[in-house]
């Protein structure tokens, strides 16, 4: 049985193991086989196959044919023409400095002339622009066509974006002298791909290339990248009823599982069509069975490998702090394309091309496009950045103490921790408190649990927020006017029959009232009572 890898991204290296591939060769065909139309443009998250599909490319354009054996592209006319490939990849850069960037920059355009088969470069190229230049117009004079590869091209503004906004700016100006010589020699080029996860709209190679073709939202690619439901019965049908025994699962459980956790990716507006995350389904598949005997659990995979640059630096100025992970958002399409101020980026736009959110499906009784987080395993990790942002204690005590208490039933005891914690939140004159702090952070703090906010009772009545545990459950009122207290709150929850739902599940029930002052959103009350 082939085996499945989860950091291979080498086309020839995992044909030549005989790893899982899953064909995504149709696709590359359509776009290798269309002469109208040469340069292309995708987005996606990080580790989402961008890489794979360009390592692909060269192969195709190497006239690799023997490693496509049994692939869609080999059944197709395509000719196998060898040419000239440049396969550049910014995703390791170092971006530290102006100068230890450009020092950078020149050695890898060196290398990948010379490894293309460029004989030699003059002395006097002294730059990275200057070498690209003087190879695109040697193998034009010899009329040898070339293909330019560029993977993670954004990589290295989005690394310095996460130390200050100036060295970002030097560093697009500096690729934009490298990117705009590409124009120049636009007759020579036969194919141009490249990837990332953000356009950055002054990085002039979209300027200069201004019949670019972007793919990020194109409907007809919107599957390109990551597994379709059908791809994963094809390709991993037995490695998932394998997993799902371990999991003591049924099939169908299981599956339906596996979905609430990886799946839900929707990159295009004008598509329905949903894909897992690829990274994330290869690291579950190939999870080491519990040596103490216990079902195996779905966890984060994906995110475990680390945020985009853009999404540490979004963290770090506190951006991500006013959206919540537990809602749709409007979003307006042109924030969901180019980046222009690399000062005043949209936390929506990070969040969506980061891959912590994604196009919510339509619904009929909403305009417009709306995001949403794409599954439970971002969900928690989405939850996890946003909690740290607010409680600001690395050691996770807090956190775990708090949640120990509620489980526990021991309300007494969780409490006086909100106080803390509240006093910190951040908010706007215009934000009500409890709409856009105590639901938000209550729900943030227990996940995997079941959480309902604005649940209705059987005579309409909506309370705030239900925190549902296995043994105990919290019916929870929030008040924020100078009149209202915890009493009032309380009272609140028993008049209209918050609870009533509750109290015959077996679970002890208790009422919580949190009353905040109006004027500096401090929380000043707090009790709980159980509930007959």
């Amino acid at each position: 049985m082939e085996e499945i890898s989860s950091s291979l991204y080498d086309f020839a290296e995992l044909r030549g193991t005989e790893s899982v591939y899953v064909d995504k060769t149709a696709w590359l065909y359509r776009l290798v086989s269309d002469r109208r139309q040469k340069l292309y443009f995708i987005s996606r998250p990080r580790r989402f196959g961008k890489s794979l599909m360009i390592s692909t490319l060269r192969c195709i354009f190497e006239g690799r044919r023997e490693l496509f054996d049994g692939l869609a592209i080999a059944k197709t006319d395509y000719d196998w023409k060898p040419y000239k490939v440049l396969h550049f990849n910014f995703a390791d850069m170092d971006a530290s400095s102006l100068e230890a960037f450009k020092d950078d920059l020149f050695l890898r355009v060196r290398d990948v002339v010379l490894d293309a088969g460029l004989e030699r470069i003059p002395e006097d190229r002294k730059t990275a622009g200057q070498v690209l230049d003087y190879a695109l117009r040697t193998f034009g004079e010899a009329d040898s066509p070339v293909v330019v590869l560029i993977d993670e091209y954004d990589a290295p503004i989005a690394h310095a974006l996460t130390q200050k906004v100036g060295l970002a700016e030097e560093i697009r100006f500096t690729l934009s002298q490298l990117y705009v010589r590409l124009k120049t020699f636009m007759s020579t080029i036969r194919f141009l791909m490249l990837t990332g996860v953000t356009k950055f709209n002054q990085a002039s190679l979209f300027s200069a290339l201004n019949n670019i073709a972007d793919l990020s939202m194109d409907p007809d690619y919107a599957d390109m990248l990551g597994y379709t439901e059908e791809e994963l019965t094809a390709y991993f049908d037995g490695y998932m009823r394998r997993h799902a025994q371990r999991m003591r699962l049924s099939y169908e459980d299981y599956r339906a599982e596996l979905k609430r956790w990886y799946d839900g990716y929707r990159f295009s507006p004008k598509s329905l069509a949903h894909v897992y995350n690829p990274v994330a389904i290869a690291m579950a598949l190939t999870s080491k069975p519990d040596a103490t005997g216990q079902a195996e659990t779905f966890g984060q995979t994906w995110t475990t490998t680390g945020p985009t640059s853009l999404l540490t630096a979004s963290v770090k100025r506190g951006d991500l702090l006013r959206i919540q992970p537990d809602e749709e958002l409007p979003v307006q399409p042109a924030l969901l394309g180019a980046v222009t101020d690399l000062s005043a980026i949209n936390a929506k736009a990070i969040l969506f091309q980061a891959g912590y959110l994604t196009l919510a499906d339509p619904k009929p009784d909403r305009e417009g496009l709306w995001l949403t987080v794409p599954n439970e395993e971002v969900r928690r990790d989405y939850e996890a950045l946003y909690l740290n942002q607010v409680v600001r204690r690395p050691d996770g005590e807090w956190q775990s103490d708090f949640r120990e208490a509620l489980l526990k039933g021991l309300p007494g005891d969780a409490l006086p921790l909100l106080k803390d914690l509240f006093a910190g939140l951040p908010y706007s004159p215009t934000e009500s408190i409890q709409e856009a702090n105590c639901r938000r952070l209550m729900m943030t703090l227990f996940p995997g649990y079941e959480r309902r906010a604005e649940e209705p009772n059987s005579a309409g009545k909506r309370s705030d927020l239900v925190l549902t545990f296995p043994n105990v459950v919290y019916v929870i009122e929030f008040k924020n006017t100078a009149a209202d207290t915890a009493d009032t709150a309380i009272a609140q929850i028993k008049a209209r029959g918050y609870a009533e739902p509750y109290l015959r599940s077996g679970r002890t029930v208790y009422a919580m009232g949190l009353a905040f002052d109006p004027k500096d959103h401090t929380l000043k009350d707090a009790k709980a009572e159980k509930l007959a």
